[in-house]
């Protein structure tokens, strides 16, 4: 993403066209970078190594049941 935006700085000293092409660099770059973010996350999808749908593989289940947020904890209620 870098090389771009430093290949539009070199050329804006050659040109004089200063910054206007370091700008355009970057952009190129910026707009690369993210395109190819993008082709790869489709194509984890594709094999299958991505999903919304799934549990962080590292973590294990919770065995825990669902708690009733209207319920109070006994360590919540004042004692009196």
């Amino acid at each position: 993403m870098v090389l771009p935006g430093l290949g539009g700085g070199w050329l804006d000293k050659r040109f004089g066209t200063e910054p206007l092409l370091t700008l355009v660099g970057f952009g190129l770059g910026i707009a690369g970078g993210i395109s190819h973010l993008l082709l790869m996350v489709a194509a984890a999808e594709r094999r299958g190594e991505f999903s919304r749908n799934v549990s962080h593989p590292k973590l294990p289940p919770s065995s825990d049941p669902p708690r009733d947020p209207s319920a109070r904890q006994d360590s919540d209620q004042e004692s009196d």
